[in-house]
């Protein structure tokens, strides 16, 4: 076993429903709260004991300034501080990893307003965890990282009004009508540093044509994106983020609104099944790749976007 780093994390419970109670055994949220990569991985064979000392430091943030920026941590920094940080690394005044210490799976929590999607589906104003999933730009729109999500909205949405994917993701009721009451729904703070991006899709209709989907501020993953390999979709619609690597990320995510622990989620991928013209993919709650008819309820949205 290789150790690479340490870290320390600390529970934070869901919000509920109105009328709603949490108790102890429902789903708890564990948000990073120190995080040290060491500069020389610690290799264990067989039979090795030890003890690692680590020390939690509690000293009040920020811990440095870098020109004129108060340097924070991603999870605990106050919402202004963070995008403070954000707009001087577009400046190229700091390095978000470098000088910020910023790391792909570091999270924090969202607050979103309510929202209603396509079919006036009703969605409950929440946090959510967001969480650090790349630091590539994505598609040449500019941004300095990609933010998913480590749970889905609440409540489940379609992917679109009818059983069919014809006229692929850009003409899907997710992308026209949903996703962007979402986006509205964000805090003004994220809103104003979000990038608008393109993204890559077949053209459904059993078609493995791409084609370019504009003018996101919100989308969906692909199934490449989150799995490295298409199973269902066609080939060409883009490439695994670093986040899904570790393929527990896509499969632990639940909504976080008091539900069980266990209670995981399938959540929508934007990737037309190229099998049938009536179905999207899908993740599955035991991590694998999926479809569903795109009219059908019980699937929820875990977007992302570029700040």
């Amino acid at each position: 076993m290789t150790i690479r780093e340490i870290g320390y994390t600390q529970p934070t419970q869901g919000t509920t429903r109105p009328g709603q109670t949490v108790s102890q055994n429902q789903a708890l949220r564990y948000v990073l709260l120190d995080r040290t990569v060491l500069d020389e991985p610690l290799v264990l064979e067989a039979g090795d004991a030890g003890i690692i000392t680590y020390k939690l430091m509690t000293q009040a943030y920020p811990t440095k300034v870098v020109e004129g920026v108060e340097i924070v941590p991603f999870t605990w920094g106050t919402d202004e501080q963070i995008a403070a940080m954000i707009a001087a690394a577009h400046d190229g005044k700091i390095d978000l990893q470098a000088d910020g210490g910023w790391r792909v799976g570091d999270g924090r929590l969202i607050s979103v307003g309510a929202w209603t999607g396509g079919g006036s589906a009703a969605h409950a104003a929440q946090d959510i965890l967001a969480v650090i999933s790349s630091f590539e730009d994505y598609n040449g729109c500019g941004c300095v990282m990609q933010l998913d999500f480590a749970e889905v909205f609440a409540d489940s949405q379609r992917y679109n009004a009818t059983n069919t994917n014809v006229g692929g993701y850009g003409e899907s009721e997710m992308y026209t009508t949903s996703l962007p009451a979402l986006a509205a729904a964000f805090p003004a703070w994220l809103r104003t540093l979000m990038k608008t991006f393109t993204v890559l899709a077949s053209a459904g209709n059993k078609s493995t044509e791409i084609v370019s989907v504009p003018n996101n501020l919100l989308a969906l993953r692909s199934e490449v994106e989150v799995f490295g390999a298409v199973t269902y979709s066609a080939p060409g619609e883009g490439e695994q983020i670093k986040y899904y690597r570790d393929i527990a990320n896509a499969t632990i995510k639940t909504n976080g609104m008091g539900e069980t622990s266990s209670y995981r989620k399938y959540w929508w991928l934007r990737s037309p099944a190229t099998n049938y013209a009536t179905s999207a993919c899908y993740v599955k709650t035991d991590g694998t790749a999926g479809y569903a008819t795109a009219g059908g309820a019980g699937t929820c949205v875990s977007p992302f976007c570029c700040v």
